[in-house]
């Protein structure tokens, strides 16, 4: 019995020697997947580092670039504003020109008038001066045939 007993005992050890070699290899096995996984994980936290720092690289870029196209939207505001300020007093002087045409007509409607007006009276002039030498002729005729006789 003695020998069925060792050999029971021994049979009992050797298939627990087993089954704790099978299981040191599945802890094992699962300690390499951790580190496996851990490793995969240390990457998928560097990659993610690096893609924040681009971002954020990107973002500040991005902030340049508006506050550049603010100050260039701001640089081409006073051409905008002088093209208007322009525009409104091209249509004023439009407006003057306009009115000053109108009154250029009127004054030579009463240029043309005042010509007429002082060629009738020159003519009505001329007239009178005529009839007063043809009176004074007369007069004198009539006086110098009163001082004769």
């Amino acid at each position: 019995m003695d020998a069925e007993f060792a050999f029971e005992i021994g049979s009992g050890l050797l298939t627990e020697v087993r089954r704790l070699q099978s299981l040191l290899g599945e802890y094992d096995k699962v300690n390499q997947d951790m580190k496996d996984n851990l490793e995969e994980r240390d990457k998928v936290i560097q990659d993610t580092k690096e893609a924040k720092e681009d971002l954020e690289r990107i973002v500040e870029s991005l902030k340049t670039t508006i506050r550049q196209n603010d100050k260039m939207i701001g640089m081409l505001s006073w051409p905008v504003d002088l093209f208007s300020r322009l525009t409104h007093a091209i249509d004023e002087l439009r407006s003057t020109n306009w009115d000053l045409e109108v009154n250029v007509r009127n004054l030579q409607t009463r240029v043309t008038d005042l010509q007429g007006s002082i060629q009738r009276l020159e003519s009505e002039h001329k007239r009178f001066t005529n009839l007063l030498t043809t009176a004074e002729t007369n007069t004198n005729t009539k006086l110098s045939g009163y001082k004769g006789r």
